[in-house]
């Protein structure tokens, strides 16, 4: 029987966050009319299947009884990696004992470690959604921690969370607060003195533009939610500060971000800085001095020793630093920190041209003058500004990972940075930078089993390369880097494998995995393909390959692939996008 190929496109249902909370809505200007993994799979509706995800992950756990025949019976082992690391959005470390800290994940919820990060666990698998925003720890108590979920980056791939968790236990169990229309929840803070006022800055669901974005308040410890500032459909809060010496002054930060198969906004007029004086109930824009026109993202930090002075930092409409604004006045009066011609010193380029995925800057706490701007790289400023210094091994020596979203200081004086590739310690102010290792939350693309070594697996991370091991106490070898995707090995030749870098970046090894070359002789890369293009070797013949772009790809060439076109466009055409309308699976028939 001639072999056939399937090609499978998702399609999923427009669905909205479900929302399990009261909330009353402030007062809103008009409402305007109404990429890549998760976006080509919830073609063409651009949304999230929320409630769909929610009702197989009840199935799942409902489905116990039907482990004896689907083969998921047996009791499951963690086989690591534990060193590679994986994308941390958020840091927090108990005031009062330094050596319980909480790390965010951007898809693989919370862990913490009781004995200063030499151990760790994950303390909220049990919910629903493991996208983590923002952590913080209630500063009168700190067995009170608050969870923020939702991926505030908003990249190609958004995790959608539902709202805000409380632990009151130190992590051990948890309650959902509400806030889950809100869907992204980039910030969660606490009144020190009035633990009942939380504050969650919500940047919404971001495949559409709606009303849930906005801050919101709660005065009687989160049972209810009252929205104190919105300020457009399309824009939500995405930093939100408080003066540690006078908790009713707050300062937020507006962000415009629409992220769908149609459009990705990251610029816009809602993004501005707003400050309350009085707990949330009103808000001054602030314009004396700060720009007003369109611009994107904006990071805020409030400096704990000196709380008069504020830093805004704002990224530009081309996704590069626009440039750090300073107070020190508390918001009456701003003036730019940097030169526009050469600013001080500091690359312009320190965003790497996605500032919508960074825009953090953090300040010393014994130290107004002292602060950081989190990029690709970390760098920093020890006189307010006027020079700079790099304080990280650059991204490309792998000595500390590329793209830094979150710095904190704990009480002795040591730093944790989080970066797309894990968590890092300094405790000589920034000299030396260690890697914490053994937190086991890889976001993995696509797996892998050997043939030729049994006890391994291999796997594709996001943003950390293609590496595989035994087991969890085992370091990984990382075998080739960038973002991850399928490993391959033929059944026949122990030493051939492949592996796959972002856009259908196919390399082959032919000495297991020490040198490396490319694999897509034939492919046309001008054809619109898919950011984690596949490709398989034929059960029925390892010498026969398929790939596909919006055009099915195959090889007969042997080992080295010799690609050739054996079919037209397969999609409907239509370009919005290089990486939209392109085949995002492929199968070959299992009958011979």
């Amino acid at each position: 029987m001639k072999k056939a190929i399937f090609f499978a496109a998702l399609l999923s249902i427009v669905f909205s966050c479900q929302q399990q909370s009261s909330i009353q809505t402030g007062t809103r200007q008009q409402l305007l009319p109404d990429e890549d993994y998760w976006l080509a799979r919830n073609y063409p509706d651009e949304t999230f299947a929320l409630k769909g995800f929610l009702r197989g992950l009840e199935q799942a756990r409902s489905g116990l009884s039907f482990r004896s025949f689907t083969g998921f019976e047996e009791e499951w082992a963690n086989r690591g990696p534990g060193n590679l690391g994986a994308r941390i959005n958020t840091i927090a470390v108990n005031p009062q004992n330094e050596n319980i800290i909480f790390v965010g994940f951007a898809r693989g919820g919370v862990w913490r470690s009781t004995d200063g990060a030499q151990h760790w666990e994950p303390v909220f698998d049990s919910q629903p959604f493991l996208a983590i925003g923002d952590i913080e720890i209630d500063p009168s108590n700190p067995q009170v921690v608050y969870v923020g979920t939702g991926d505030p980056n908003i990249s190609a791939q958004p995790g959608i969370g539902n709202g805000v968790y409380k632990s009151e236990d130190g992590g051990d169990t948890w309650v959902h607060l509400g806030l889950a229309e809100q869907c992204i929840i980039s910030r969660v803070l606490v009144n020190p003195d009035d633990p009942n006022m939380i504050f969650a800055a919500a940047m919404g669901l971001p495949f559409e533009r709606n009303e849930s974005r906005g801050l919101y308040r709660s005065t009687n410890g989160g049972q209810d939610w009252e929205q104190v500032l919105f300020i457009s459909d399309q824009a939500g809060i995405i930093d939100l500060v408080m003066n540690p010496d006078d908790p009713n002054i707050l300062y937020a930060a507006g962000w415009d971000r629409i992220r769908n198969n149609t459009e990705s906004t990251i610029t816009g007029p809602g993004a501005k800085v707003y400050k309350t004086n009085d707990g949330g109930d009103s808000w001054v824009l602030m314009d004396n001095g700060l720009p007003q026109e369109i611009i994107g993202r904006i990071g805020l930090a409030v400096a704990p020793s000196n709380p008069d002075i504020v830093y805004a930092l704002y990224v530009g409409q081309n996704s590069q630093l626009f440039n750090i604004y300073k107070t020190t006045n508390g918001g009456d009066s701003w003036s730019p920190v940097l030169d526009f011609g050469s600013f001080n010193g500091l690359p312009d380029d320190i965003l790497g041209g996605f500032g919508w995925y960074f825009a953090k800057i953090k300040v010393n706490p014994l130290d107004a003058n002292d602060f950081f701007v989190l990029g690709v790289g970390l760098w920093r400023t020890l006189d307010g500004g006027q020079n700079w210094l790099e304080s990280a091994p650059p991204w490309f020596t792998y000595d500390v990972h590329a793209d830094k979203h979150d710095l904190v200081f704990t009480p002795s004086g040591a730093m944790l940075l989080a970066t797309d590739g894990g968590l890092y310690r300094s405790t000589d102010n920034g000299s030396d930078w260690e890697d914490i290792e053994h937190i086991p939350a890889s976001q993995f693309y696509r797996i892998a089993y050997n043939p030729h070594q049994p006890d391994w697996c291999y796997g594709g991370a996001q943003d950390n390369g293609t590496s595989g091991g035994p087991n969890l106490e085992v370091e990984w070898p990382r075998l080739y880097g960038g973002d991850g995707f399928q490993p391959a090995f033929r059944p026949d030749m122990p030493n051939v494998m492949y592996a796959e870098t972002q856009n259908g970046g196919i390399v082959i090894s032919t000495d297991g995995g020490n040198f490396w070359q490319s694999a897509t002789n034939g492919i046309d890369f001008t054809d619109r393909r898919d950011w984690d293009m596949p490709y398989i070797i034929s059960p029925h013949n390892p010498d026969v390959m398929y790939t596909g772009t919006f055009r099915v790809y195959r090889s007969t060439a042997g080992f080295m692939p010799l690609w050739e076109a054996i079919s037209g466009d397969l999609t409907d055409g239509l370009v919005l996008n290089p990486r939209y309308h392109a085949i995002t699976t492929l199968d070959e028939s299992p009958l011979t």
